[in-house]
């Protein structure tokens, strides 16, 4: 384990050979920002930080359009197929749960 999270990633694999590499631990960066989109309205909405955490978790995926690397964004994970984005969230919240007993420590 090292100092700084942005290198610390896991791979998940989904059945049909796709994957996405996932922060193992999200930054104060990424936290603040979920923060922001969760409370934009003035009061909390859980629903409201999903996709930007998923979106900010990604960093890395084997999804191709023509060929070509789909690029990571909100728009991109937004449209994602249930048969992954499922699967991506529970990766996320075991990955979350994890962090935050670490920090309990």
């Amino acid at each position: 384990m090292g100092y700084f999270s942005r290198n610390e990633t896991e791979r998940l694999t989904f059945p049909d050979g796709q994957w996405v590499d996932l922060k193992r631990v999200p930054s104060q960066g990424d936290a603040d920002y979920v923060a922001g989109r969760m409370f934009a309205a003035g009061k909390p909405n859980l629903l409201a930080g999903r996709l930007p955490m998923m979106a900010r978790m990604i960093v890395a995926w084997s999804f191709e359009e023509d060929g070509k690397p789909v690029p990571i964004t909100e728009d991109m994970v937004d449209t994602l197929h249930p048969r992954y984005r499922n699967l991506i969230i529970d990766k996320i919240n075991e990955l979350t749960d994890k962090a935050g007993e670490w920090l309990k420590n």
